[in-house]
């Protein structure tokens, strides 16, 4: 651009085209400010057009010695960005001698889609909320971007000292990607909207030790990594660099745990390179707990391998899921611990009866399974059962038949269990199943055994797409949704109430009298 300047003197040029107002503009222009809700950057006038993106700044200071014009140029290159924010964690690893495949994550199922067999990726891998690209360190000095279409994009890092190459990073809110090597982070400015964009702009001292990944925690901006020697949990301050040891993560493997992600929520989570590919979540929510109280759970596992891989996600994006809410004093298992059912729930179809399930961080246990109830969004989309009439007593061999409504997405399979004996458990034989492939009403007809107790007891609902796995109580599926319920296994009482005078059933004025009140069970129950 050549640009017309007053005067001698020192001047600051924005490319600023997401500005609308062109007769009165912003001045000067905004950067935008983080909407943690939805992982983007809004009341931005300073940006890039539409589906482009900066090999400079968008910030230039131009110094104006004489004349009165002055040439400033912003370079820019079209990408095609990952959609905004999404929930799939992105897993970079080796495929190959000399080759990286690209690699999406579901961390719900543990479910793996390549995306790309061969890419040109740095390591210290991060995601770029500003850009919505992952954004990588490629040697010592170069700044890699890869976008929604697996199109690489090399640009030089000014001033870069970073020794050798990093295997671990992160970018934060700011946009500035963190690097560990060797007892220092190395930070590098990724934002385009900075005046410092492609370059170093620091070194902050640490603590060293080998850590496979580090991410970013939304809620508290602290950094978090597992240390390869023991798999201690480490929290660090990315303003100081001081390191704070929460203790050893004891019942999980050796690792190396190679990639480290953070939902919107603030749990952290773990994965493991050698084969299954166990996925950990750790609570990392209450970060005042005396160091060796944080435990690392068992959330999903990928089923492979994977070596030379980093990982990197939106941190504001969440992990959506629905959950259970049978009581776990009872003995059900229904929270993570237990590995308790959940549904992932952005999928949409199927459902259960006609409200869509909500989200919760875990099961929902209550003494009569209403938690997901009473913590879910309004309307409750505990919808899904009505209590069956019973007009006997139940005995072996006799049907059971539970009318349950759903949502379809043509081809699903529902799942129920019975509890029948009371035990605690969803057992195989209180199991029934209908493949569902219109929206309404269903029929599950379950098959009374020996053991049937006639008491209040609870059954678990549960409905997938026939791609997807839900046919046990526990476990986790890539879509649809569950539901417990109260379920009484008694026939409605038969009481015959009677009412007599004693002691005869004439009676005089002024002399006293009794009413005799009695009650006879005419049922087969108490």
């Amino acid at each position: 651009y050549l640009i017309d300047l007053p005067s001698v003197g020192t001047y600051k040029v924005y490319e600023a085209a997401n500005e609308t107002d062109l007769i009165s503009p912003t001045c000067p222009p905004t950067a935008g400010i983080l909407d943690s809700a939805t992982g983007t950057y809004i009341n931005a006038t300073i940006g890039d057009p539409a589906t482009y993106a900066s090999s400079s700044a968008n910030i230039v200071e131009v110094v104006v010695t004489g004349g009165s014009s002055s040439t400033v140029d912003f370079g820019d290159f079209v990408v095609n960005s990952f959609d905004v924010c999404a929930t799939p964690a992105y897993l970079t690893q080796s495929n190959g001698p000399g080759t990286t495949a690209l690699n999406a994550v579901n961390l719900a199922t543990g479910d793996v889609t390549l995306l790309d067999p061969s890419i040109t990726m740095g390591a210290a891998l991060g995601y770029s909320m500003h850009t919505n690209t992952l954004t990588a360190v490629q040697g010592t000095s170069t700044l890699t971007l890869l976008d929604g279409s697996y199109t690489t994009f090399s640009l030089p890092i000014t001033n870069s000292t970073l020794p050798s190459g990093s295997n671990n990073g992160d970018i934060d809110d700011n946009g500035i990607l963190y690097t560990h090597y060797s007892g220092n982070f190395y930070l590098y400015d990724t934002n385009p909207n900075s005046e410092t964009y492609l370059t170093q702009i620091g070194i902050l001292p640490t603590t060293s030790l080998n850590y496979a990944d580090i991410a970013f925690n939304p809620i508290d901006g602290q950094i978090y990594a597992i240390s390869t020697a023991d798999n201690t949990l480490y929290r660090f301050d990315p303003t100081t660099g001081t390191r704070t040891s929460l203790g050893a993560l004891v019942g999980i493997p050796a690792g190396p745990f190679g990639a480290a992600y953070f939902d919107d929520q603030g749990y952290f989570y773990i994965s493991e390179n050698p084969a299954p590919g166990r996925i950990y979540r750790i609570d990392v929510l209450d970060g005042s707990k005396p160091a060796g109280s944080y435990s690392a759970m068992l959330f999903s596992q990928t089923n492979a391998s994977a070596s030379g891989n980093d990982g990197a996600r939106c941190r504001y994006a969440p992990v959506p899921l629905d959950w259970a809410d049978a009581p776990t004093t009872n003995g059900y298992f229904t929270e993570l611990i237990n590995n308790g059912p959940r549904h992932q729930t952005d999928v949409g179809l199927p459902y259960l009866g006609g409200n869509t399930p909500d989200n919760e961080n875990d099961g929902q246990p209550t003494a009569t399974a209403d938690g997901d109830d009473t913590n879910g969004l309004t309307p409750d989309d505990e919808d899904g059962f009505s209590q069956p009439t019973i007009s006997g007593i139940l005995v072996a061999g006799d049907t059971l038949s539970l009318t349950v409504p759903v949502t379809t997405s043509s081809n699903d399979n529902l799942y129920g269990w019975v509890d029948f004996d009371a035990s605690g458990t969803f057992d195989a034989d209180e199991r029934q199943t209908v493949n569902v492939t219109t929206s309404g009403n269903e029929q599950l007809d379950f098959t009374v055994p020996a053991d049937v107790q006639i008491m209040d007891t609870f059954v678990r609902l549960r409905i997938c797409s026939s791609g997807e796995v839900c046919d046990q109580p526990t476990g986790s599926s890539g879509d649809g949704e569950v539901e417990d319920h109260l379920i009484s296994l008694k026939p409605p009482g038969d009481l015959a109430l009677m009412l007599a005078l004693d002691p005869s059933a004439n009676v005089t004025l002024g002399i006293p009298f009794n009413v005799v009140v009695s009650v006879e069970n005419m049922g087969a129950t108490v």
